[in-house]
């Protein structure tokens, strides 16, 4: 049987992507999305709102440029990834 290992999350880039320069010479990505949630709340009635936000980070040197190039704040943005899969992403529109 397969089984399913992905996650997967969809929001708003919370802040231009940031990237960094490492002793070793490499680059480290950094940047937030936040995804929102909405319900209503059984004891007031009214709908509360909840923003949580998910730190990604990647150390591919393809990848950074790209986002570095196309990504800005507030832009809705996917990220899928394995699970178990420490050592990249893949973001699409």
């Amino acid at each position: 049987m397969f089984g399913l290992n992905r996650a997967e999350v969809i929001g708003r880039l919370g802040a231009d992507v940031i990237v960094n320069h490492l002793t070793s010479g490499s680059r480290v990505a950094n940047m937030s999305i936040g995804t929102d949630e909405s319900y209503i709340d059984r004891n007031s009635g009214k709908r509360e709102e909840r923003t949580e936000w998910h730190r990604v980070v990647t150390f591919q040197p393809g990848l950074m440029d790209m986002l570095e190039k196309f990504l800005h704040v507030s832009l809705i943005r996917v990220r899928r990834q394995n699970l178990s899969d420490r050592k990249g992403l893949d973001l699409r529109e």
